[in-house]
């Protein structure tokens, strides 16, 4: 019902822009923003931030079995991480024993990061916990809108991938 609000407030505010302006990307913002708001919520139950759940996640997903590791510079840029920004989630995770630094088997001068026993039981809970609030939030949906939705989500990402790479490559002229 807040969103109506807003919606009321851009129309008397902004007539002449209401008219022409998809009302469904301030809606996607908001989904994106609960959300957000709920994965921080899982990760304050785990004495963790947010951003330690994308961590954790990106460790998770590198293979179907343990060891979840990954370089350093490979989180940087699969998560879009400053280097610096990365060193301090690093050194918070590995102070709750999340994640620990192994040698590389195949270069000992490569530091891997790796998730703990500990870890891999915060990122499954905390993952389990998050697929379920994302059902509930379908929950309204028949299976063939949620194959709907999930068709034109990905259209939609595409074109704002191709566009962000247009932009990108604008910009570097």
């Amino acid at each position: 019902m807040q969103f109506e609000n807003f919606t009321k407030l851009m129309k008397l505010n902004w007539p002449e822009a209401y008219n022409e302006l998809s009302m469904m990307y301030p809606k996607m913002d908001n989904i994106s923003n609960y959300i957000a708001q709920h994965i921080e919520h899982l990760m304050t139950e785990q004495g963790l931030l947010a951003s330690d759940f994308h961590l954790l996640t990106a460790l998770r997903r590198t293979s179907a079995h343990p060891p979840y590791q990954l370089m350093p510079s490979e989180l940087c840029n699969f998560m879009l991480f400053s280097w610096g920004g990365l060193a301090k989630i690093m050194k918070r995770l590995e102070d709750k024993d999340i994640i620990v630094r192994v040698n590389s088997e195949q270069d000992k001068r490569i530091r891997l990061i790796q998730l703990t026993e500990k870890g891999v039981r915060v990122v499954e809970e905390t993952a389990t916990k998050l697929h379920h609030y994302q059902k509930q939030l379908l929950s309204g949906f028949s299976e063939q809108e949620t194959e709907q939705l999930e068709t034109l989500l990905t259209k939609l990402m595409k074109s704002v991938e191709q566009h962000s790479a247009l932009v990108a490559s604008e910009a570097e002229k």
